[in-house]
């Protein structure tokens, strides 16, 4: 997950992630820029022809994206 982004984030920007898989399920592996919270919790795979939401906030004491929500399920 790491791989193509760029910028310079700020404390507390936000960013959702959006994701779909061809028709099978995929594991997703997140870079050291990416970490769970107590409420929101990464994603691990994809859920087959279903679409998920992760909201992130930025944390620039822990330089991480921190996870708030994912919808786990898929819709």
């Amino acid at each position: 997950m790491t791989s193509g982004l760029s910028g310079t984030p700020v404390d507390g920007q936000k960013l959702m992630i959006r994701i779909k898989d061809n028709g099978t399920a995929r594991a997703i592996t997140w870079g050291a820029s990416f970490q769970s919270s107590g409420v929101g919790t990464l994603l691990a795979t994809t859920v087959i022809n279903k679409t998920h939401h992760i909201g992130l906030i930025y944390d620039s004491a822990a330089a991480k994206w921190v996870c708030i929500a994912a919808d786990s399920a898929g819709y």
